[in-house]
């Protein structure tokens, strides 16, 4: 009996770490895709800036096509999560430039992108709850 009682327990320890790698893996999956996704829309926002205002000097974000432009790119991300599970994924967008003020590290145009992804627990185990993730990224124009 002392034998199969320690089995039962190594075998249940053996499972819950299992459940927790399969998990963990998951989450550190999808804190890159998110990851990635929130570059690219900062660094593809960023590109869009007013020709005229450059030409005079100043460099100012067109915030229309800029927005227009993350939103395409969340829209699509958020399609390829909803496959995998049900969840929401929103981002807010913050542009620096001569306009709007520029953040206190200088006078650098830049452009901040952060997404969340709210969804069910993402661990299976009762001791883990996760339901949000949450990744930022920025985008410099360092020279202009």
């Amino acid at each position: 009996m002392k034998t199969f009682l320690v089995f039962l327990s190594i075998f249940l320890v053996s499972i819950t770490f299992l459940v927790y790698q399969g998990d963990l893996a998951h989450y550190i999956q999808l804190q890159e895709y998110l990851k990635g996704l929130a570059e690219e829309c900062a660094s593809g926002a960023a590109l869009y800036f007013e020709e005229n205002a450059f030409g005079q000097g100043a460099f100012i974000f067109s915030e229309t096509e800029a927005r227009a432009f993350v939103t395409h790119l969340v829209e699509q991300g958020g399609e390829a999560l909803a496959e995998s599970g049900e969840g929401v994924l929103t981002y807010e967008m913050e542009l620096f430039d001569a306009e709007k003020g520029f953040d206190a590290e200088g006078e650098i145009p830049s452009v901040q992108v952060t997404l969340t992804y709210t969804c069910p627990d993402l661990f299976r185990l009762p001791f883990l709850r996760v339901t949000e993730v949450c990744r930022q990224a920025r985008y410099e124009q360092k020279e202009f």
